[in-house]
Protein backbone atom coordinates (compact mmCIF):
# COMPACT_ATOMS: atom_id res chain seq x y z
CA UNK A 1 0.00 0.00 0.00
CA UNK A 2 2.79 2.31 0.40
CA UNK A 3 2.98 2.79 -2.93
CA UNK A 4 -0.09 4.36 -3.14
CA UNK A 5 1.33 7.71 -1.45
CA UNK A 6 2.58 8.34 -4.65
CA UNK A 7 -0.40 7.90 -7.31
CA UNK A 8 -2.53 11.01 -7.32
CA UNK A 9 -5.69 9.99 -6.41
CA UNK A 10 -9.45 11.35 -4.52
CA UNK A 11 -8.35 11.33 -0.86
CA UNK A 12 -12.15 8.89 -1.03
CA UNK A 13 -10.62 6.63 -2.79
CA UNK A 14 -7.20 6.19 -1.04
CA UNK A 15 -9.25 5.91 2.24
CA UNK A 16 -10.91 2.98 0.72
CA UNK A 17 -7.67 1.22 -0.05
CA UNK A 18 -6.14 1.82 2.80
CA UNK A 19 -8.97 0.80 4.28
CA UNK A 20 -8.75 -2.58 2.97
CA UNK A 21 -6.26 -4.01 4.59
CA UNK A 22 -7.87 -3.50 7.94
CA UNK A 23 -11.54 -3.74 7.38
CA UNK A 24 -14.82 -3.23 9.53
CA UNK A 25 -17.76 -4.20 8.68
CA UNK A 26 -22.01 -3.18 9.35
CA UNK A 27 -24.34 -5.25 9.16
CA UNK A 28 -27.91 -5.24 7.40
CA UNK A 29 -30.55 -7.56 7.62
CA UNK A 30 -33.56 -8.28 5.64
CA UNK A 31 -36.45 -10.73 5.69
CA UNK A 32 -36.89 -13.72 3.60
CA UNK A 33 -39.91 -14.34 1.50
CA UNK A 34 -42.47 -16.98 2.54
CA UNK A 35 -40.86 -20.62 1.52
CA UNK A 36 -37.50 -19.67 2.24
CA UNK A 37 -35.87 -20.58 4.97
CA UNK A 38 -38.73 -22.89 6.29
CA UNK A 39 -35.95 -24.78 8.11
CA UNK A 40 -34.92 -21.92 10.23
CA UNK A 41 -36.77 -20.65 13.12
CA UNK A 42 -38.64 -17.12 13.05
CA UNK A 43 -35.95 -14.88 14.41
CA UNK A 44 -33.42 -16.39 11.79
CA UNK A 45 -35.74 -15.67 8.30
CA UNK A 46 -33.87 -13.02 7.26
CA UNK A 47 -30.75 -12.31 4.56
CA UNK A 48 -27.46 -11.24 6.07
CA UNK A 49 -25.34 -8.46 4.33
CA UNK A 50 -21.70 -7.70 5.83
CA UNK A 51 -20.79 -4.59 4.40
CA UNK A 52 -17.50 -3.13 4.65
CA UNK A 53 -17.60 0.74 6.35
CA UNK A 54 -15.50 2.36 4.16
CA UNK A 55 -17.34 1.40 0.98
CA UNK A 56 -20.74 2.76 3.14
CA UNK A 57 -18.89 5.68 3.87
CA UNK A 58 -17.78 6.24 0.10
CA UNK A 59 -20.95 5.66 -1.09
CA UNK A 60 -23.23 8.53 0.47
CA UNK A 61 -22.78 11.33 2.80
CA UNK A 62 -25.50 9.25 5.28
CA UNK A 63 -24.97 6.00 5.78
CA UNK A 64 -27.95 4.63 7.11
CA UNK A 65 -30.14 6.39 4.31
CA UNK A 66 -27.84 4.38 1.59
CA UNK A 67 -27.95 1.24 3.63
CA UNK A 68 -32.03 1.74 3.28
CA UNK A 69 -31.46 2.10 -0.16
CA UNK A 70 -29.84 -0.95 -0.66
CA UNK A 71 -32.77 -2.35 1.50
CA UNK A 72 -35.45 -1.39 -0.78
CA UNK A 73 -33.12 -2.44 -4.02
CA UNK A 74 -32.82 -5.84 -2.89
CA UNK A 75 -36.10 -6.53 -1.40
CA UNK A 76 -38.05 -4.60 -4.38
CA UNK A 77 -40.16 -2.40 -2.02
CA UNK A 78 -40.43 0.31 0.48
CA UNK A 79 -39.34 -0.09 4.23
CA UNK A 80 -37.47 1.08 6.98
CA UNK A 81 -34.91 0.71 9.61
CA UNK A 82 -34.88 -0.78 12.98
CA UNK A 83 -31.84 -0.93 15.10
CA UNK A 84 -31.98 -3.28 18.77
CA UNK A 85 -35.84 -3.45 18.17
CA UNK A 86 -36.17 0.00 17.65
CA UNK A 87 -37.61 1.72 14.76
CA UNK A 88 -34.83 4.36 13.83
CA UNK A 89 -36.84 7.43 13.39
CA UNK A 90 -36.02 9.89 10.79
CA UNK A 91 -33.89 12.49 12.65
CA UNK A 92 -31.49 9.27 13.79
CA UNK A 93 -31.16 8.38 9.71
CA UNK A 94 -28.38 11.46 9.44
CA UNK A 95 -26.18 9.73 11.28
CA UNK A 96 -23.44 7.39 10.38
CA UNK A 97 -23.04 4.08 10.49
CA UNK A 98 -20.61 2.55 12.93
CA UNK A 99 -18.65 -0.61 12.81
CA UNK A 100 -20.50 -3.56 13.88
CA UNK A 101 -24.18 -1.99 14.01
CA UNK A 102 -26.69 -4.46 13.18
CA UNK A 103 -29.61 -2.57 11.15
CA UNK A 104 -32.68 -4.55 10.37
CA UNK A 105 -34.80 -3.78 6.94
CA UNK A 106 -39.19 -3.65 7.69
CA UNK A 107 -40.84 -3.86 4.53
CA UNK A 108 -43.74 -1.75 4.20
CA UNK A 109 -45.15 -4.59 1.24
CA UNK A 110 -44.37 -8.08 0.17
CA UNK A 111 -41.30 -8.35 -0.73
CA UNK A 112 -39.37 -9.67 -4.07
CA UNK A 113 -35.41 -10.31 -3.67
CA UNK A 114 -33.00 -9.22 -6.46
CA UNK A 115 -31.34 -11.94 -7.90
CA UNK A 116 -27.60 -12.30 -6.30
CA UNK A 117 -26.41 -14.67 -9.16
CA UNK A 118 -27.78 -11.41 -11.99
CA UNK A 119 -24.28 -11.24 -13.32
CA UNK A 120 -23.77 -15.21 -14.06
CA UNK A 121 -24.30 -15.35 -17.53
CA UNK A 122 -24.87 -18.83 -17.65
CA UNK A 123 -27.46 -19.01 -15.56
CA UNK A 124 -29.62 -18.85 -18.38
CA UNK A 125 -31.99 -21.25 -20.70
CA UNK A 126 -32.09 -18.35 -23.28
CA UNK A 127 -30.95 -19.99 -26.62
CA UNK A 128 -32.70 -17.38 -29.20
CA UNK A 129 -31.30 -13.75 -30.17
CA UNK A 130 -28.24 -12.19 -30.66
CA UNK A 131 -26.21 -9.39 -28.67
CA UNK A 132 -27.29 -5.86 -28.82
CA UNK A 133 -27.62 -5.42 -32.48
CA UNK A 134 -28.18 -1.73 -31.94
CA UNK A 135 -24.81 -0.51 -31.13
CA UNK A 136 -24.61 2.31 -33.12
CA UNK A 137 -28.16 3.17 -32.07
CA UNK A 138 -26.60 3.07 -28.54
CA UNK A 139 -23.37 4.70 -29.45
CA UNK A 140 -25.50 7.98 -31.09
CA UNK A 141 -27.53 8.04 -27.81
CA UNK A 142 -24.85 8.34 -25.42
CA UNK A 143 -22.69 10.66 -27.54
CA UNK A 144 -20.01 8.08 -28.91
CA UNK A 145 -18.03 7.69 -26.03
CA UNK A 146 -18.30 6.10 -22.62
CA UNK A 147 -20.77 8.06 -20.51
CA UNK A 148 -18.49 7.17 -17.22
CA UNK A 149 -15.12 8.18 -17.59
CA UNK A 150 -14.31 11.83 -17.81
CA UNK A 151 -12.19 13.62 -20.78
CA UNK A 152 -9.59 11.95 -21.55
CA UNK A 153 -5.87 13.84 -21.99
CA UNK A 154 -6.20 14.64 -25.79
CA UNK A 155 -10.13 15.46 -25.39
CA UNK A 156 -8.96 17.90 -22.66
CA UNK A 157 -5.77 18.88 -24.74
CA UNK A 158 -7.91 19.50 -28.45
CA UNK A 159 -11.55 19.65 -27.36
CA UNK A 160 -13.40 18.00 -29.89
CA UNK A 161 -11.80 18.26 -32.90
CA UNK A 162 -13.12 15.46 -35.05
CA UNK A 163 -9.65 14.35 -36.37
CA UNK A 164 -9.19 12.51 -33.18
CA UNK A 165 -12.39 12.03 -31.51
CA UNK A 166 -13.28 9.27 -34.97
CA UNK A 167 -11.51 7.03 -32.58
CA UNK A 168 -12.37 7.89 -29.41
CA UNK A 169 -14.99 5.07 -28.81
CA UNK A 170 -13.16 2.08 -30.16
CA UNK A 171 -12.65 0.46 -27.22
CA UNK A 172 -16.14 1.02 -26.53
CA UNK A 173 -19.00 -1.47 -25.71
CA UNK A 174 -23.06 -1.15 -26.23
CA UNK A 175 -22.93 -2.98 -22.73
CA UNK A 176 -26.29 -4.90 -21.11
CA UNK A 177 -27.01 -3.69 -17.41
CA UNK A 178 -29.01 -7.29 -17.17
CA UNK A 179 -26.89 -9.49 -19.00
CA UNK A 180 -27.95 -10.83 -22.46
CA UNK A 181 -27.35 -14.81 -21.45
CA UNK A 182 -30.67 -13.97 -19.15
CA UNK A 183 -32.91 -13.56 -21.90
CA UNK A 184 -36.40 -12.10 -22.46
CA UNK A 185 -38.35 -14.41 -20.33
CA UNK A 186 -35.83 -13.17 -17.35
CA UNK A 187 -36.50 -9.49 -17.58
CA UNK A 188 -40.51 -10.28 -18.19
CA UNK A 189 -40.20 -11.91 -14.35
CA UNK A 190 -38.33 -9.22 -13.01
CA UNK A 191 -41.12 -6.40 -14.46
CA UNK A 192 -44.04 -8.69 -13.50
CA UNK A 193 -42.81 -9.79 -9.77
CA UNK A 194 -41.86 -5.94 -9.04
CA UNK A 195 -45.40 -5.01 -9.97
CA UNK A 196 -44.44 -2.83 -12.85
CA UNK A 197 -45.63 -4.67 -15.94
CA UNK A 198 -47.99 -1.48 -16.79
CA UNK A 199 -45.32 0.99 -16.14
CA UNK A 200 -42.39 -0.40 -17.83
CA UNK A 201 -41.80 -1.55 -21.19
CA UNK A 202 -38.96 -3.15 -23.08
CA UNK A 203 -39.93 -3.52 -26.79
CA UNK A 204 -36.84 -4.96 -27.40
CA UNK A 205 -36.42 -7.10 -24.77
CA UNK A 206 -33.32 -8.09 -22.88
CA UNK A 207 -31.57 -5.76 -26.19
CA UNK A 208 -33.61 -3.30 -25.07
CA UNK A 209 -31.19 0.16 -26.00
CA UNK A 210 -32.98 0.81 -22.25
CA UNK A 211 -31.16 -2.13 -20.65
CA UNK A 212 -27.60 -0.78 -22.33
CA UNK A 213 -25.23 1.90 -21.49
CA UNK A 214 -22.30 2.78 -24.09
CA UNK A 215 -18.84 2.17 -21.67
CA UNK A 216 -15.41 1.53 -22.06
CA UNK A 217 -14.58 -2.08 -22.24
CA UNK A 218 -12.44 -2.32 -19.19
CA UNK A 219 -15.05 -0.64 -16.91
CA UNK A 220 -17.80 -3.76 -18.19
CA UNK A 221 -15.27 -6.16 -17.75
CA UNK A 222 -13.90 -5.22 -14.20
CA UNK A 223 -17.04 -3.76 -12.75
CA UNK A 224 -20.30 -5.59 -14.82
CA UNK A 225 -19.30 -8.90 -15.94
CA UNK A 226 -17.74 -8.87 -12.45
CA UNK A 227 -20.79 -7.85 -10.74
CA UNK A 228 -19.14 -5.21 -8.72
CA UNK A 229 -20.08 -1.95 -9.75
CA UNK A 230 -24.05 0.05 -10.00
CA UNK A 231 -25.49 2.58 -10.79
CA UNK A 232 -27.03 4.62 -8.19
CA UNK A 233 -30.30 7.13 -9.42
CA UNK A 234 -30.64 9.91 -7.14
CA UNK A 235 -32.40 11.58 -5.50
CA UNK A 236 -34.41 8.84 -4.69
CA UNK A 237 -37.30 7.82 -1.64
CA UNK A 238 -34.61 7.25 0.57
CA UNK A 239 -32.00 10.10 -0.64
CA UNK A 240 -32.12 13.63 -1.11
CA UNK A 241 -29.15 15.31 -3.25
CA UNK A 242 -28.35 16.15 0.14
CA UNK A 243 -27.09 12.62 0.85
CA UNK A 244 -25.06 11.95 -2.22
CA UNK A 245 -21.72 12.43 -2.32
CA UNK A 246 -19.03 13.64 -5.36
CA UNK A 247 -16.32 15.79 -5.23
CA UNK A 248 -16.67 19.37 -4.96
CA UNK A 249 -15.18 20.09 -7.92
CA UNK A 250 -17.49 17.84 -10.10
CA UNK A 251 -20.98 18.84 -9.11
CA UNK A 252 -24.15 17.61 -10.49
CA UNK A 253 -24.39 18.49 -14.32
CA UNK A 254 -27.03 20.76 -15.55
CA UNK A 255 -30.37 19.59 -16.04
CA UNK A 256 -32.04 19.96 -19.89
CA UNK A 257 -35.14 22.37 -19.28
CA UNK A 258 -37.28 19.34 -19.66
CA UNK A 259 -36.34 18.07 -16.22
CA UNK A 260 -35.69 21.40 -14.39
CA UNK A 261 -38.54 20.70 -12.48
CA UNK A 262 -38.23 16.88 -12.17
CA UNK A 263 -37.65 15.81 -8.31
CA UNK A 264 -36.49 12.24 -8.66
CA UNK A 265 -33.97 10.07 -10.77
CA UNK A 266 -32.39 13.32 -12.61
CA UNK A 267 -28.70 11.86 -11.84
CA UNK A 268 -26.98 8.43 -12.38
CA UNK A 269 -23.70 8.03 -10.15
CA UNK A 270 -20.96 4.98 -10.85
CA UNK A 271 -20.44 3.44 -7.84
CA UNK A 272 -18.03 0.76 -6.90
CA UNK A 273 -19.21 -1.61 -4.37
CA UNK A 274 -16.22 -3.54 -3.90
CA UNK A 275 -12.75 -2.92 -3.37
CA UNK A 276 -11.13 -4.88 -5.69
CA UNK A 277 -12.03 -2.98 -8.29
CA UNK A 278 -10.78 0.08 -7.21
CA UNK A 279 -7.58 -1.68 -7.91
CA UNK A 280 -8.63 -2.91 -11.20
CA UNK A 281 -9.44 0.82 -12.44
CA UNK A 282 -6.27 2.29 -10.95
CA UNK A 283 -5.16 3.71 -13.55
CA UNK A 284 -8.23 6.03 -14.84
CA UNK A 285 -8.60 7.19 -11.30
CA UNK A 286 -5.24 8.13 -11.23
CA UNK A 287 -5.47 10.15 -14.16
CA UNK A 288 -8.45 11.92 -13.20
CA UNK A 289 -10.94 10.50 -15.96
CA UNK A 290 -12.82 8.51 -12.69
CA UNK A 291 -13.81 8.51 -9.31
CA UNK A 292 -16.34 7.18 -7.18
CA UNK A 293 -20.00 8.66 -7.97
CA UNK A 294 -19.01 9.86 -10.55
CA UNK A 295 -22.21 11.35 -12.21
CA UNK A 296 -22.99 9.41 -15.90
CA UNK A 297 -23.12 11.66 -18.78
CA UNK A 298 -26.91 11.88 -20.05
CA UNK A 299 -28.63 13.18 -23.10
CA UNK A 300 -31.29 15.30 -23.09
CA UNK A 301 -33.82 13.03 -24.57
CA UNK A 302 -33.91 9.91 -21.47
CA UNK A 303 -36.56 8.04 -23.38
CA UNK A 304 -34.74 5.38 -24.50
CA UNK A 305 -32.12 5.77 -21.31
CA UNK A 306 -31.75 3.46 -18.61
CA UNK A 307 -34.53 3.96 -16.39
CA UNK A 308 -34.78 3.75 -12.84
CA UNK A 309 -36.55 0.31 -12.14
CA UNK A 310 -32.97 -1.19 -14.52
CA UNK A 311 -30.87 0.65 -12.45
CA UNK A 312 -32.37 -0.23 -9.05
CA UNK A 313 -32.59 -4.05 -9.34
CA UNK A 314 -29.22 -4.45 -10.81
CA UNK A 315 -28.17 -2.13 -7.91
CA UNK A 316 -30.05 -4.81 -5.21
CA UNK A 317 -28.68 -7.83 -7.04
CA UNK A 318 -25.00 -6.29 -7.31
CA UNK A 319 -25.05 -5.87 -3.50
CA UNK A 320 -26.65 -8.96 -2.98
CA UNK A 321 -23.84 -10.84 -4.44
CA UNK A 322 -21.03 -9.36 -2.88
CA UNK A 323 -21.89 -8.64 0.52
CA UNK A 324 -24.59 -11.66 1.43
CA UNK A 325 -22.95 -14.16 3.59
CA UNK A 326 -24.42 -16.92 6.08
CA UNK A 327 -25.78 -16.89 9.22
CA UNK A 328 -22.99 -18.12 11.93
CA UNK A 329 -25.24 -20.43 13.79
CA UNK A 330 -25.94 -22.60 11.36
CA UNK A 331 -23.41 -24.75 8.05
CA UNK A 332 -22.21 -21.78 6.18
CA UNK A 333 -21.66 -23.56 3.04
CA UNK A 334 -25.17 -25.17 2.70
CA UNK A 335 -26.35 -22.37 3.73
CA UNK A 336 -25.22 -19.75 1.81
CA UNK A 337 -26.02 -22.33 -1.41
CA UNK A 338 -29.80 -22.72 -0.32
CA UNK A 339 -30.17 -19.08 -0.38
CA UNK A 340 -28.61 -18.71 -3.75
CA UNK A 341 -30.73 -21.07 -5.27
CA UNK A 342 -33.68 -19.79 -4.29
CA UNK A 343 -33.06 -16.51 -5.34
CA UNK A 344 -32.07 -18.00 -8.41
CA UNK A 345 -35.47 -19.20 -8.91
CA UNK A 346 -37.43 -16.42 -8.83
CA UNK A 347 -36.64 -15.75 -12.11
Amino acid sequence: MASLSSVPLPELVRTVLLESENPTYSFLRIPTPPGMAVDKPPNERFLQLKIPVAIIHASARRGRKWLLYVATAIAGTHGHLRQDGQDIQSEDMQGPVVENDIYEFVPEAAICIADAQCGDARTTSYAGGSRLHNKETICTRDGGRCVILGPSLMENRYGHRSDWREGAGEDCQAAHILPHAKGNTYLDAVVQARGLSENVQFDGGIDDEKNALYMDGKIHAAGMTGQTCAFLYVPNSCMTMEDVLYPEEHPPPPLPESLQHTTEHTYLQFQMLKTSTYFALLDYMSTGRLWNNKFLRMPDDRSSFPPFFICHFHYGCTALHYHLVPLPSINPAVTLNTQRRHLRSQF
